[in-house]
């Protein structure tokens, strides 16, 4: 729902579409929607237990051959299946979309097998990754460039909803065999391993078609009438009812000859695997439906749009936003959260503060729900006081409204050690320790966190965000690194100061970066002040200390005779 409501404010403000084209968008959403909550009912009746419970008749066979080829059928058809795999298959218009299917299948089939060796003769982790990603660098370089993003977007497959469930549910029951302390927590890591199969194996066919390896963007077909619309989707559903049922057979071939030679289910849990395999067809159609028709079309037209804009930029945060609701809705993170709860006997909460207010401000509790862990940060610590606080004003934000994350308590520092200025900056009159981090409360009390406001600028009353200018400027031939940080103003408050670190070489004036600016972003955004350096402050941990940059800002003007105005 998020990514629709983005999606429909972009088409009525920056990014206009024709009304056909956003309606189909609309109806494919809802396809999806619904085709996702089908599907996902049916993947945790059907894929993890059967998963769970094939896994652990394996290992009856005490033959390791057969263990290792049944892994690799399992997970050759297991992401024949996932619907993620088709609809990247459709996308790449050099390779067949069967020999693209097979060729990902058998990468994670071949992964499955490592992955399996490494539970079963407790091999750690770490080494494996560290090798096979080596061997994948070095293929790459041999590959067209433009088949490199085709073959890393192929190791999505392995996180998508089908195949999470069922390769986690395998691990956990083929981990049974071992006895030892670590047995349970080396039933995870599958999913790490099963990922590089597809890469190394597009890759491979990166050599076979050397042409051409790009997306290419989907026809939009319109319909002017409801008759045509209804038309559009529902002569397209035959296809996947087709396409599905040749994918799941399989499975279902394959559970069955487990269920008669080993497995021996009891009546009643096989009816329950068989209802969440209909979930699963039921689901999948219609969210390939909707999202090969209407869904994916229309979105790439709308991309085409907006990158044609004056100012593509807004890409940048629509696709940050957009990736955070894909990855908080994708049902495959929310299987993983489960794996974890019920195979490591554990619950996992969620805690939020700041090194300033430790060990934190908000958590999320063990007897919350389960969407409440994942979807937020919980509530007030006992004994504390976090209020979400206009900017602005002051004043406290009523429940759903944004503003920054405040807190007071035995938690918040008294303030930075001999360093009474900084402290007056996060700390105000009535106690309350600003975090600099946006947040919204809901009416049960919890919160989640929506941004950064620490890092504007704020000019004559402008407000200006670093990052928007930071991604333009490394549009800027020779420019290597960039960091944008406000230096103090008499006139306007704060001024933008651009920080640059350049490539080896090259050699650059302030009026080149100036210029490069010039009518192509708002003047008042045009950096007052740039610095060449050769490095920015740092942490110990290597993470860019901004708050600094202000300080060395003004260093600099010092010792170049620039006067702040």
């Amino acid at each position: 729902m998020p990514i629709l409501f983005i999606v429909l404010l972009l088409s009525f403000t920056v990014a206009p579409v024709s009304a056909s084209i956003l309606l189909e968008f609309m109806i494919g959403a809802v396809f999806v929607i619904i085709g996702m909550l089908f599907f996902s009912m049916g993947a945790e009746m059907s894929m993890s237990p059967m998963g769970e419970r094939v896994g652990g008749s394996m290992l009856k066979t005490k033959k390791l051959w057969v263990i290792l080829l049944l892994g690799f059928f399992l997970g050759v058809i297991i992401t024949i299946s996932e619907p993620d795999l088709q609809v990247l298959a459709a996308q790449v218009p050099s390779v067949p979309n069967m020999v693209l299917i097979l060729s990902v299948a058998a990468g994670v089939g071949a992964f499955l097998v490592v992955a399996l060796l490494r539970i079963l003769f407790g091999i750690a982790l770490a080494p494996l990754l560290v090798v096979f990603y080596g061997v994948i660098f070095v293929i790459a370089r041999f590959v067209p460039d433009n088949f490199l993003a085709v073959a890393f977007d192929s190791g999505g497959v392995t996180t998508g909803p089908m195949t999470v469930p069922f390769i986690m549910a395998l691990g956990v029951g083929i981990s049974a065999i071992r006895n030892d302390k670590h047995a349970e927590n080396d039933s995870f890591g599958l999913v790490a391993l099963c990922s590089i199969g597809p890469v190394l194996a597009v890759l491979l066919l990166g050599l076979v078609y050397p042409a051409q390896g790009s997306y290419v963007a989907a026809d939009v077909p319109e319909a002017f009438n409801s008759v045509e619309l209804g038309r559009l989707f529902l002569s397209e559903i035959p296809y996947y009812l087709k396409e599905i049922a040749g994918s799941l057979l399989p499975i279902v071939f394959f559970f069955g000859i487990f269920q008669l030679v080993s497995i021996q289910l009891h009546k009643k849990t096989l009816i329950k695997i068989c209802v969440g395999l209909l979930y699963t067809y039921v689901g999948l159609v219609l969210f390939l439906t909707g999202a090969n028709v209407g869904f994916i079309p229309a979105g790439n037209y709308l991309g085409t749009v907006m990158a044609s804009l004056p100012c593509p930029w807004i890409l940048v945060p629509v696709g940050m936003v957009i990736g955070y609701f894909i990855v908080k809705a994708e049902p495959a993170v929310y299987v993983l959260m489960k794996q974890v709860e019920e195979k490591m006997y554990m619950k996992v909460t969620s805690v939020y503060g700041l090194t300033e207010a430790a060990p934190g401000m908000t958590a999320t509790r063990i007897d919350d729900s389960f969407d409440v862990r994942c979807n937020t940060v919980g509530r007030d610590f006992e004994f504390t006081e976090v209020r979400v606080i206009d900017p602005e004003t002051g004043e406290e934000c009523p429940v759903g409204v944004q503003g920054e994350m405040c807190n007071r308590g035995y938690n918040t520092m008294k303030g930075y050690y001999k360093n009474p200025e900084a402290t007056a900056e996060v700390i105000d009159k009535d106690n309350f320790l600003h975090s600099g981090d946006l947040g919204i409360k809901d009416e049960d009390g919890n919160y989640r966190i929506t941004g950064r406001i620490k890092d504007m600028i704020i000019r004559g009353g402008e407000n200006i965000y670093p990052r928007e200018i930071e991604e333009f400027l490394y549009k800027l031939d020779g420019v290597k690194d960039v960091q944008v940080a406000g230096i103090p103003s008499k006139k306007y408050g704060e001024a933008v100061g651009a920080f640059i670190i350049l490539q080896e070489g090259v050699e650059m004036h302030e009026s080149d970066v100036r210029d490069f600016c010039k009518n192509k972003i708002s003047r008042y955004k045009i950096p007052k002040y740039v610095f060449f350096v050769k490095e920015f402050p740092m942490t110990g941990s290597g993470k860019i200390q901004k708050f600094r940059l202000k300080d060395l800002g003004l260093q600099l003007c010092k010792e170049q005779g620039i006067e702040i105005i």
